[in-house]
């Protein structure tokens, strides 16, 4: 099947783009068995485009030449096209029916799939114990005798909530104290996205921790590796956690490290930086973290702000989760010659809608509008609430900031808010088109 959109008197203004290259982006929806197609030519005039697809293939021929893209683990059904919609910016879109959905993974796995990941945490930790390195640098971040007694798994975050309804016994004139769990010297719990450990196992000279912050940085990088915790409530168990109690006597000192700035791994023998093969990116982490909190409250959209003292470098970010599970086909053709294949591999990602802001807002008509808007998802009981690192915040603007850029004109807002999305597997090297 072949649909034919053939442009005589297009007039579009130039803005030194090169009309000789086309980029495909396409949205798959497993659920729906839906591929959302998207040729951008550019913002210049083309007498001729054709396009035709096959059960593998999407071809774009122009005048200088033409471009088949390959997309990979989708079967096309050519004959269910519909759709077929010209942008003001360039843009041929239209959709088409998958027939196999080779790449699908299923929803109610998932649970089970995080589980035996933290599984394999665990036993990665147990095996290589104090050889814990900065995922950025290098740098060892442990003391060389530091042995781990227990490497245990954490429970998830929400499990206090219900606490009570564990016990039959409760009174209302009791006095109602939030469990927590904390480790013992020599325990290291491991969570989906952390591992918890006494700060006795911490290298000082290794890491950073200034008076005013709870960050804990690589000396040597500067990387944010993790947050100091003062558990100031803490008495040992029987099991060897301990629980919330109100008469300590003496406050245990804990770290909090992120799973993806550490990695627990042999050093290798020529003193270069390890391979951090078990630590995934800054991306992937923000992902699963997001998604990860709308499965524990059932809550797609979040108010997310960094805990900074003043109020003027506050960074506030509405994020709003609409695709959990989606795969996308990004590729660049160049027509510099008569035929020009291009194999494009799809990323599974989760995309969002976000609007974000720093410091206080001024008295513009825009700013009096987002702050009506940070007020009403405020006072929304079905909006989670969530306080991250300034540091870590300002790489997920940046994140969400660079991959809005990746996105063709006409897909990159929707009802006042930025579109974008977070890879939800770490990759390599991501085959994506170049920033516009």
């Amino acid at each position: 099947m072949a649909a034919n959109v053939t442009l005589s008197e297009l007039q579009i203004r130039e803005e030194g783009v090169n009309s000789d290259r086309v980029r495909i982006y396409a949205e798959y929806k497993s659920h729906l068995s839906v591929l959302n197609v998207t040729l951008d030519f550019g913002t210049r005039s083309h007498k001729h485009i054709s396009v035709s697809t096959d059960q593998t293939t999407v071809t774009a021929e122009l005048d200088v030449g033409q471009c088949m893209f390959h997309l990979e683990n989708v079967e096309l059904l050519p004959l269910s096209c519909r759709g077929l919609q010209w942008q003001p910016y360039g843009e041929l879109q239209m959709t088409l029916q998958v027939k196999d959905e080779k790449q699908r993974l299923d929803y109610e796995d998932q649970f089970g799939i995080a589980c035996r990941k933290q599984e394999d945490v665990c036993a990665n930790i147990q095996t290589h114990q104090n050889k814990c390195f900065c995922a950025c640098c290098g740098k060892k971040i442990l003391k060389d005798h530091s042995v781990f007694s227990r490497v245990l798994p954490l429970p998830s975050e929400n499990w206090s909530d219900v606490a009570e309804f564990w016990f039959c016994h409760r009174h209302g004139d009791e006095e109602d104290h939030t469990p927590t769990v904390a480790p013992k010297p020599g325990d290291c719990l491991v969570g989906s996205l952390h591992v918890l450990l006494s700060r006795s196992h911490m290298k000082m000279n290794s890491v950073t921790c200034s008076d005013n912050s709870e960050l804990i940085r690589c000396s040597r990088c500067g990387n944010v590796l993790g947050l100091t915790l003062e558990d100031d409530d803490v008495k040992p168990q029987k099991n060897g956690l301990t629980r919330a109690s109100s008469d300590t006597k003496k406050a245990t000192p804990l770290c909090h490290l992120y799973l993806h700035a550490v990695a627990f791994q042999d050093q290798p023998a020529d003193g270069l930086t390890p391979s951090v093969w078990s630590a995934s990116s800054v991306e992937v982490f923000l992902c699963q973290l997001m998604l990860e909190q709308s499965r524990l409250y059932t809550s797609y959209r979040f108010l997310l702000q960094s805990n900074h003292v003043k109020q003027e470098n506050t960074v506030k970010v509405l994020l709003w989760l609409i695709d959990q599970d989606l795969t996308l086909y990004m590729g660049e053709g160049h027509l510099t010659q008569p035929s020009h294949n291009v194999k494009v591999t799809g990323s599974r990602v989760a995309k969002v809608l976000y609007r974000s802001t720093v410091g206080k807002m001024d008295s513009s008509a825009s700013s009096r509008c987002d702050t009506f808007l940070y007020r009403t998802w405020e006072k929304d009981n079905t909006v989670h609430g969530l306080t991250l690192p300034r540091p870590l915040i300002l790489q997920l603007v940046s994140l969400l900031v660079s991959n809005t850029s990746l996105l063709p004109p006409s897909h990159r807002h929707l009802n006042g808010f930025h579109v974008s999305f977070l890879m939800k597997d770490r990759v390599e090297e991501k085959q994506l088109p170049m920033k516009t």
